[in-house]
């Protein structure tokens, strides 16, 4: 079953805030459903054709910082049946503004990844025009390593490694800094793991590890399309408690 299709336009006036001045200012859709085109002051910004992943717009070319601001959303998901399930249609998740120095830590420009796990290896690679990155690794709030660099592989003394059955998490703090003016700070948490696989098996940490797994649309049931932290938890867990240890949500990201 499935809604009838249509053209959905937004539109929402704003003034910009005194302390955007100066300031790198961007907007985050996290899903709109789907051909988006974001426009501000009549000014075309960008289009996003997929309505599964999220975007980033930077407004600062279009952006009045003394005047009233028109931005403009329009969505066209007006071809329907599209999908073999329920899309939703329109901004269906979260959208928010993101606000930071001229020289700042891109959205999502954190990475890490494990290099190995014997020992427990870590590289952490920033996006960042800033001139200097200082990274320090949290275990439950204690510092156990530091380094400096865009691009720095860290060694984890006693690293303890994430499983299915145990999946322990550390904190990276990221600091990006020009002289000694802090311009930006990232925190992420993350695991150390190994994945390999082979006609042998998939492993996880050199252990064998048989994926239970379901294949779980974006849609929340009688939510519909809309997506909440609540909703999207409660599912992770429901899944995890009747003992699923995978998820796989490929071609609609949730």
């Amino acid at each position: 079953g499935y809604f009838t299709g249509n053209v959905y336009e937004y539109e929402k006036r704003f003034r910009a805030r005194k302390e955007w001045n100066e300031k790198h200012v961007e907007l985050l859709f996290e899903g709109i459903y789907k051909n988006a085109v974001v426009t501000l002051n009549g000014k075309k910004l960008a289009e996003h054709k997929y309505g599964y992943t999220p975007f980033t717009v930077v407004l600062d070319d279009a952006l009045d910082l003394a005047e009233e601001n028109v931005l403009q959303v329009t969505a066209d998901n007006s071809k329907l049946p599209n999908s073999r399930w329920y899309t939703g249609g329109g901004i269906y998740r979260p959208v928010s503004v993101l606000v930071g120095e001229k020289d700042h830590i891109a959205w999502q420009g954190v990475r890490i990844s494990t290099v190995s796990i014997r020992p427990a290896k870590i590289l952490v690679e920033t996006d960042t025009t800033a001139e200097q990155v200082e990274v320090e690794i949290l275990d439950q709030g204690t510092t156990v390593a530091k380094a400096q660099g865009h691009s720095v592989e860290i060694e984890l003394p006693d690293g303890k490694l994430w499983s299915e059955t145990f999946p322990y998490l550390y904190e990276a703090k990221v600091t990006a800094r020009i002289g000694n003016e802090v311009t930006d700070e990232v925190a992420e948490t993350f695991g150390i793991r190994q994945i390999t696989w082979s006609p042998k098996g998939f492993f996880v940490n050199g252990e064998n590890t048989l994926l239970r797994g379901g294949c779980v649309h974006h849609d929340n049931g009688i939510i519909g399309a809309a997506s909440y932290a609540e909703s999207e938890w409660r599912r992770v867990r429901i899944l995890k408690e009747q003992g699923f240890n995978a998820i796989r949500v490929a071609h609609n990201p949730a």
